[in-house]
């Protein structure tokens, strides 16, 4: 999912033909395939224990005869659960957030008219800004609540309203994109480095004492991962939030969607065409198609509503 978001946000028209339902179904069968076949060494790692005194029992765990093979599967399952996921979400977030900042700050400049304030930030070598900043408030901020006074040479104009509202949605996704890798790293790293502990004899591998309430609580942390994420999305996206509703009243009305329009409804990394239709649009996307159309200049824009799509 964050490799087809930074795919989407970095590199639209490709997006245009890589990300269809199709390529969409290779791999999620090869997601299975791989899963299947790195998940082959437990089967030589897994025994049956007899357990208990009065009632016996037989318990299911992981007894490789070689401590060395035990260390290897622990820090194979380390990589390939936590260090590589970990890296892949932090390296495609990273680009997004990046991307997003750099693109909305851009929009917010060209809509105050101050291209000059914009060079500015970037090099600090701009004098007529520094000039223009030097003017009276009055000029900038016009009184009255007139947004159009001001002199006639100003070249900084007072920032449209929907700039505030586009820095907003801009630090409500960034922020969605961090919890989402700080709760992934949270949920799956005590178990797994606990595993690792386990299999280097530093901790014992029997649930004994302060252990057994532990490693329980680390147990349902890593489950507990794929149900929060949800519930991120819930407080943090409009779209989702949005999108579940239409979900849910789509159920109870037991009205058929056609694919696309399911894949509208329960995919929220798509993002709608940016043709100038802002105003007109209602904030729905109906087919991949449109989801992934690129702008018509090849250049990336990325408004608020498409922001709120990431999540």
């Amino acid at each position: 999912m964050s490799v087809e978001r930074f795919m989407a946000i970095l590199f639209p028209l490709r997006a245009r033909y890589l990300c269809t339902m199709r390529h969409a179904r290779i791999v999620i069968l090869c997601i299975w395939l791989q899963a299947l076949v790195m998940a082959i060494p437990v089967v030589f790692g897994q025994k049956h224990t007899m357990v208990g005194t009065t009632r016996k029992a037989f318990w299911c765990r992981l007894d490789f005869a070689v401590p060395l093979h035990h260390q290897a599967y622990e820090l194979y399952m380390l990589v390939i659960i936590f260090v590589i996921p970990v890296g892949v979400m932090s390296f495609t977030y990273t680009w997004i957030c990046v991307e997003i900042w750099y693109v909305v700050s851009k929009r917010a400049v060209m809509r105050s008219g101050s291209e000059c304030q914009y060079k500015e930030a970037r090099s600090s070598s701009c004098p007529s800004y520094t000039m223009s900043s030097q003017r009276s408030s009055s000029n900038v901020y016009p009184a009255f609540g007139d947004s159009t006074r001001g002199t006639a040479g100003d070249s900084t104009r007072r920032v449209p309203v929907k700039s505030s509202d586009d820095t907003r949605t801009r630090k409500q996704v960034i922020i969605m994109l961090i919890v989402v890798v700080v709760l992934f790293a949270v949920c799956w790293g005590p178990i797994l480095v606990n595993n690792v502990l386990v299999s280097f004899k530093i901790l014992n591998d029997f649930h004994a004492y302060y252990l057994k309430p532990m490693r329980l609580a680390f147990h349902l942390m890593s489950y507990a991962n794929s149900c929060v994420n949800p519930i991120v999305y819930g407080f943090m996206s409009r779209n989702f939030r949005e999108s579940f509703k239409k979900a849910i009243s789509t159920c109870c009305k037991g009205k058929r969607k056609s694919r696309l329009a399911i894949l509208d409804t329960t995919r929220t990394s798509i993002l709608k065409s940016s043709n100038g239709s802002d105003d007109k649009d209602n904030g729905y996307t109906t087919t991949t198609e449109t989801a992934f159309r690129s702008p018509s200049k090849g250049s990336i824009t990325i408004d608020s509503k498409q922001m709120d799509r990431l999540g």
